[in-house]
């Protein structure tokens, strides 16, 4: 009779618990502050775990950029399928001459409606068939509710997007931010009816264009009826203008159609007409920083494919004699008088003379002012004037 124990059972292994991630043991702050450098790591590289995923989706839905028709159809989609994620977008950009331009010419910038009401079906049957048009675009920004910055290449596709059947819908965002780069056409005028849209908006803080082009003298004194910019219409509290291209007598109305509550102007112009600097006084007198920078010196230097393109492709003077615009301005100065609460001038080429530091001198807020490159003064005017300011 065997009397050994009896033989226990043999110990099964225990399969290895994978080792949870140590990012997720960091306080909240510190993961959040992690995946906001997300953008300069390849995302066909990244791995992660299920409790981080939050994070990767709060990030990569802050800033959504739809520069080809597949992106539309794939955020499209992505809204469909999960309308929770259109609360984390905070900045959205839109590219009008992807969707214009070579095989993907899909949508007509003439066709206002195109496109809309189907955002729904992303949902079911999602295919290439689905009409991209401005009216996708329209309900995409509509689901939108917290965007607040938004960026848009192309002056034909603003225009559109801010129609005020559009922006008078219950849904459209309060927009806090805006981006627009007109598209480089020396021979065209940005869109006519841009500034009159513009003014359908409510909530901007900070307006920026770049490459603006009103060369055409227009409708200069602001009777036609479909272009008509009524005065003081825009609500803005910062406008700036960069790279101008040419900047015409119609950029009038658009002076005199911002509203009271402005506090900064900045204009980076080329091509100017002679009484641009007169046509400040056309401004609201809450005003209390403006900076102008006029001609080649005031202008910065290309820094895109946008601005070498116009470069080579149009003749400055050629230009200027052809709209009679010319290449200098008048010199700024009784323009000031209509600008009392001026904190900080800067001013950029050659737009200075005597008369320029006599008006500077009669306001009582001016603390700061500075003068850029290739901006001619006289010594005598600059000391008269620091001893005649009240407030330096």
């Amino acid at each position: 009779m065997n009397s050994s124990p009896p033989s226990s059972a043999p110990a099964k292994r225990r399969k290895k618990q994978p080792k949870s991630c140590r990012l997720v043991r960091l306080p909240t702050s510190v993961v959040r502050l992690i995946f906001s450098h997300l953008e300069d790591l390849p995302l066909d590289q990244i791995c992660i775990c299920r409790a981080l995923h939050p994070f990767l989706l709060d990030r990569l839905y802050s800033l959504v950029g739809l520069s080809t028709v597949r992106k539309i159809r794939s955020f499209a989609s992505a809204l469909a399928h999960h309308p929770e994620r259109a609360r984390l977008v905070i900045t959205l950009r839109l590219y009008e001459k992807a969707f214009t331009s070579g095989k993907d010419t899909v949508i007509d910038l003439q066709c206002g409606d195109k496109g809309a009401g189907q955002l729904h079906d992303f949902a079911t049957a999602p295919s290439c068939e689905d009409v991209i048009g401005i009216g996708l675009l329209k309900d995409i920004i509509c689901r939108l509710p917290v965007v607040h910055l938004l960026v848009i290449w192309g002056d034909q596709l603003a225009s559109h997007l801010f129609s005020p059947d559009t922006v008078a819908q219950p849904n459209f965002p309060r927009l806090r931010h805006l981006f627009i780069v007109c598209e480089v056409n020396p021979h065209n005028a940005s869109a006519p009816d841009l500034w009159r849209h513009l003014g359908s908006l409510s909530s901007l803080d900070l307006l920026i264009v770049h490459h603006l082009n009103s060369s055409a003298a227009g409708d200069v004194l602001n009777l036609d009826t479909a272009t008509h910019v009524a005065p003081r219409s825009i609500l803005v509290k910062h406008l700036i203008v960069k790279k101008a291209l040419s900047l015409g007598p119609g950029f009038r109305r658009i002076l005199q159609s911002l509203a009271v509550g402005l506090r900064e102007v900045e204009i980076d112009g080329w091509v100017v007409y002679p009484s641009l600097l007169d046509d400040l006084a056309l401004l609201p007198p809450t005003v209390e920083r403006l900076e102008i920078s006029l001609g080649q010196a005031g202008c910065a230097p290309p820094d895109t494919a946008a601005d070498v393109a116009f470069r080579k492709g149009m003749s400055i003077m050629d230009r200027a004699r052809r709209d009679d615009l010319g290449l200098s301005t008048r010199p700024l100065s009784t323009s000031l008088a209509s600008l009392p609460n001026l904190v900080t001038v800067i001013l950029q080429g050659d737009i200075v003379s005597s008369a320029t530091f006599e008006y500077l001198a009669d306001l009582e807020h001016l603390k700061w002012l500075r003068l850029g490159t290739h901006t001619r003064f006289s010594t005598d005017d600059v000391v008269d004037f620091v001893w005649a300011a009240p407030a330096l």
